[in-house]
């Protein structure tokens, strides 16, 4: 663009003096209008590929970012999840991997289209002259000082932002969500003034950037007025001595006004300089953790150990708060591989702690437990969620086809295996009575599904994971007797060697244990 402006203003100014000197036909008029066209066409079709390349390659690295991201935070161990808000893990994903699309577009793309066009620039006005040159070094100098100063004073307004981002967001999911709680409590106006505390920051934020963002253009503005007068003035000194002519002088002046094009882009990717680094100091933990293990690239976990470890506990306590009582204290066990053990007891007596201590979800406060005779603190994440096959109290389905719900437990299962896991659980009648078999569409929640029809889907996860070890937390709620009798007695057979952990308040699991426990409150 500089260089067709420049060439354009300098064939111009020629051709009118070559016409006003009478040398018209003298005048070379091919070689100038071919660079121009030239120069045209190359612009036109620098832009498109830029558009094209850049755009591409900007989406391309966002998708590459939040698949990496994914696989980050599900290498994470259960108890460092569980510090995460859903909000936060949502900021990450979105916010904060959209931010980082300034890395490239805002900040790299533009500084090296900087630093070439003003090397590029500064040899061929050498030839010139010096003064032509050093007009345009501060020009470009000061463009720049202008920009990066911009992106010092904005850091923190922009940092601020991201984070009033991200609390307006947080608070706001939790207004809705526990919107009854906090009803009951009587904290829902205190929830209600925090979230629009935070709006008001990120508003604030957002005036500040915006002021700023005048400021300095107005700034790049008058830096460019101030230098274009500079140059025509030391332009029009030069030819007046007689160093360059009135083409040249035009090109000098040309130039300057185009130069500023390579300035302008800097200010709004120093902009956002802070709001960026913010998200790339917040997503590189996730990220450098993305290799650590969890899933395979085929989307699902590493393939289960054959053989059964052994579960050992070593005198494990656990309580929920230091001022709470223990839920376990001094508990040992000893579970050898294949066994079946039924965990009774009554409500709060620590039935789903011990399971969700073996899956991980939470770590005990003393004393240890291993598997395999190895501590599961110093298990990969990978390992453990591929050694353990989990059914919690709570039902977790998908806005999607059975088959796709199924498949979570194990992706490249095919529809006989779908069809075997849902006869284990007496459950293959009720989804061939359903329009499209496998493929019905369940709501949010499961919805399509009674509370025990979901229960037996989520059975069935298990059955296709085929673990080496089964943790089933009252696996036969919303089940009459006879139903729940057959379903147990088909996850007996199924699971084979499989070692089974069962959490239930009702005698009909413990038939088909081997030891039976009872924990007291």
């Amino acid at each position: 663009g500089i260089a067709l402006l420049g060439l354009a203003g300098w064939f111009i100014a020629a051709t009118a003096l070559a016409g006003l000197a009478g040398a018209g036909l003298a005048f070379n008029f091919f070689a100038p209008s071919a660079g121009i066209r030239f120069l045209a066409l190359a612009r036109t079709g620098s832009r498109y590929a830029e558009r094209l390349v850049t755009h591409d390659a900007s989406l391309r690295l966002l998708a590459v970012l939040r698949v990496d991201l994914f696989r980050g935070l599900a290498t994470l161990k259960a108890p460092s999840l569980a510090r995460w808000r859903g909000a936060e893990m949502l900021q990450r994903l979105t916010s904060d991997v959209d931010a980082l699309d300034n890395l490239y577009l805002r900040l790299i793309l533009p500084v090296a289209v900087f630093i070439l066009t003003a090397v590029t620039l500064l040899l061929a006005l050498l030839q010139i002259g010096w003064g032509v040159a050093a007009m345009i070094a501060a020009l470009l100098v000061g463009g720049l000082a202008t920009a990066v100063s911009a992106g010092a004073w904005t850091r923190k307004a922009a940092r601020r932002l991201a984070a009033a981002q991200e609390a307006l967001r947080v608070r706001s999911v939790d207004l809705v969500r526990t919107q009854t709680d906090l009803a009951v409590s009587g904290s829902l106006r205190a929830q209600k003034q925090s979230a629009l505390k935070a709006a008001r920051t990120m508003a604030e934020a957002a005036r500040y950037l915006d002021a700023a963002d005048l400021v300095s253009g107005a700034m790049l503005s008058l830096l460019g007025a101030t230098a274009l007068l500079a140059m025509f003035l030391l332009a029009a000194g030069e030819y007046q001595a007689g160093r360059i002519g009135g083409p040249v002088l035009v090109l000098a002046v040309l130039v300057t006004l185009a130069a500023a094009e390579a300035v302008a882009p800097l200010r709004r990717g120093a902009l956002e300089f802070g709001r960026t680094a913010l998200a790339a100091r917040r997503l590189a933990p996730l990220l450098e953790n993305r290799t650590a293990g969890g899933l395979s690239a085929a989307g699902g976990a590493e393939t289960s150990p054959a053989r059964p470890p052994v579960l050992a506990f070593h005198e494990v306590e656990f309580r929920y708060a230091v001022d709470r009582l223990p839920v376990l204290a001094g508990f040992s066990l000893t579970v050898e591989p294949g066994e079946r053990i039924a965990v009774m007891g009554m409500s709060g007596s620590g039935k789903s702690t011990l399971l969700a201590m073996i899956a991980g979800l939470v770590e005990p406060t003393a004393g240890h437990i291993c598997m395999g005779g190895r501590p599961l603190g110093e298990i990969p994440a990978s390992e453990q969620v591929a050694s353990i096959g989990l059914l919690t109290q709570r039902t977790e389905l998908f806005c999607d086809t059975i088959a796709e719900n199924l498949r979570v437990a194990a992706p490249k299962a095919g529809d006989a295996q779908l069809w075997a896991a849902l006869a284990a659980v007496e459950l293959d009648a009720k989804v061939r009575s359903l329009p499209g078999g496998l493929q019905a569409r369940l709501g949010e929640g499961g919805n399509g599904l009674s509370g025990g029809e979901a229960r037996r889907l989520a059975l069935a996860r298990i059955v296709l994971k085929s673990a080496p070890v089964w943790l089933l937390d009252e696996p036969m709620a919303g089940l009459d007797e006879a139903l729940a009798a057959r379903v147990m007695a088909n996850l007996t057979r199924k699971a084979g060697t499989a070692t089974i952990i069962v959490a239930a308040h009702h005698g009909r699991e413990a038939a088909f244990a081997h030891r039976v426990m009872r924990l007291d409150t």
